[in-house]
């Protein structure tokens, strides 16, 4: 199976890249896709990847990004205090860039397959594409973002390509400050 990656979904006809979309998948639309990349979420810079079967079609294709990651998200308080104080002096400590296949903008199985095509299908040439992709662009971690635990199962085959699986991780982080509700109110006026 050929694949093309290309650096903006802008390089890619609509008409062709939303022809495989099933179901529930507009969250995958070239539209969609094109909002989030115009949009500059999180320094992401992206690769969408198409998956070229024999006849010439689309088999499948996937929206992949690089994005820094805060690995403090791991960390405790005492942890987080020690590392923001190296920060002041190396701001870029303990913030690798990732590559993930999927998106930045929403959660969701990050492949879109062709009638016909399974995710097995696209899986050694997926990780051969990312491969290259993270040694280009010297980013040393891979993610296979967001299955659900339900798909998790028929998906463990991928631990045979080197990766690992693991629940989806936490991303977002709210410190209350506040002792009661009423004083968090009170804090709005």
């Amino acid at each position: 199976m050929r694949v093309t990656v290309h650096n903006s979904i802008n390089d890619i006809a609509p008409t062709q890249w939303d022809a495989i979309l099933g179901d529930n998948r507009t969250i995958f639309s070239h539209a969609f896709l094109k909002a989030t990349e115009e949009s500059g979420i999180n320094d992401c810079r992206f690769f969408y990847l198409v998956f070229w079967a024999e006849d010439g079609k689309i088999a499948a294709h996937a929206c992949t990004y690089s994005i820094p990651t805060d690995l403090l998200i791991f960390s405790s308080r005492v942890v987080k205090y020690l590392i923001n104080s190296v920060r002041k002096k190396f701001p870029g400590f303990l913030k690798p860039r990732f590559l993930e296949c999927g998106s930045p903008a929403y959660l969701g199985q990050p492949c879109s397959l062709r009638e016909g095509v399974t995710f097995s299908d696209i899986a050694e040439p997926l990780s051969h594409t990312l491969d290259s992709i993270a040694l280009s662009e010297g980013i040393r971690f891979i993610v296979l973002r967001d299955f659900s635990r339900a798909e998790l199962a028929k998906f463990r085959f991928v631990e045979g390509y080197g990766f690992h699986i693991i629940e989806n991780l936490p991303d977002t982080e709210l410190e209350i400050r506040w002792q009661s509700y009423d004083r968090y109110i009170a804090s709005m006026r």
